[in-house]
């Protein structure tokens, strides 16, 4: 059996390799999110286009905001692995 832990790093891989590849669609994916938090669109848009620009902080962001998850909650390793991943496919 697949432990919860191994389920959200595999979602966390999957957010990034589309944020590798489909880096605007993610910004709108952000967008979308803050839009829906209240932000009108402009701001919303402005915000996502800071978020994006730095990879690791987007990334970090779309788990949070997307997936829900905390970083903190899954441990070191994973959230290591993650980045590790990320940049590595770079």
């Amino acid at each position: 059996m697949t432990s919860a832990r191994e389920l959200n790093q595999r979602q966390i891989d999957i957010e990034a390799d589309e944020l590798k590849r489909m880096p605007e669609e993610e910004k709108e994916e952000l967008v979308l999110i803050y839009q829906s938090k209240g932000l009108e669109e402009p701001q919303a848009r402005a915000l996502a286009d800071r978020l994006i620009a730095n990879k690791d902080t987007a990334l970090d962001t779309l788990v949070r905001e997307e997936l829900g998850l905390d970083p903190e909650e899954l441990g070191g390793s994973a959230w290591t692995a993650a980045f590790s991943s990320f940049a590595y496919s770079r």
